[in-house]
């Protein structure tokens, strides 16, 4: 014996409204997006060997990890690299005996407890530790460079527990134009 199903009139039901996920695959935008273009920038910087010949092989990675194919971010690491290469900073790396990306580090104080950070770019020479902290920025105000001071103070506790040479300077570098700001 085979029955049918009954089926009844039966009023729609009414469908939640879901909040629309992020696109990952969006086109990155400077102004709609700042915090991930500089966060690409910022790895990219990372993993880049401050030689030309690699700048596209990198570009390629970033972009892979970020899921980003957007041809305005490629062009934004474009940009960045070639600032980079025409920089003073390209001077000050290649002339170091020692070059850190990305340099974790932990100072103990006794106000605050234990002070954790990375330090962007460190060079070590014969002469001392220079410290380079990047800032997807255009450019920097008093309030800024105040606040970044702060930061960089840190960074400046962390160096002088860590290494016997004196820190020479600091800078903040604007990206993606890789104009050196000392502090």
């Amino acid at each position: 014996m085979y029955l049918e199903p009954l089926y009844e009139p039966q009023e729609p039901k009414s469908r939640k409204v879901l909040s629309r996920l992020p696109d990952i695959f969006s086109p990155i935008s400077r102004a709609r997006d700042p915090e991930r273009a500089g966060s690409i920038m910022h790895r990219f910087l990372e993993v880049w060997d401050f030689r030309e010949e690699t700048v596209k092989r990198e570009t390629d990675f970033v972009l892979g990890e970020f899921l980003a194919s957007n041809p305005d971010m490629r062009a934004l690491l474009r940009e960045l690299s070639s600032g980079f290469l025409a920089s003073e900073l390209l001077s000050i790396v290649r002339g170091a005996d020692r070059v850190e990306k990305e340099l974790k580090f932990v100072v103990s104080t006794r106000e605050n407890g234990p002070k954790r950070g990375r330090i962007d770019l460190l060079t070590e020479d014969g002469e001392g530790v220079r410290l380079f902290d990047y800032k997807y920025r255009e450019s920097m105000n008093d309030r800024a460079l105040e606040d970044y001071g702060r930061q960089m103070d840190g960074y400046g506790e962390a160096v002088r527990s860590r290494f016997e040479k004196p820190l020479l300077s600091r800078h903040i570098v604007l990206i993606p134009s890789v104009e050196l700001v000392p502090i």
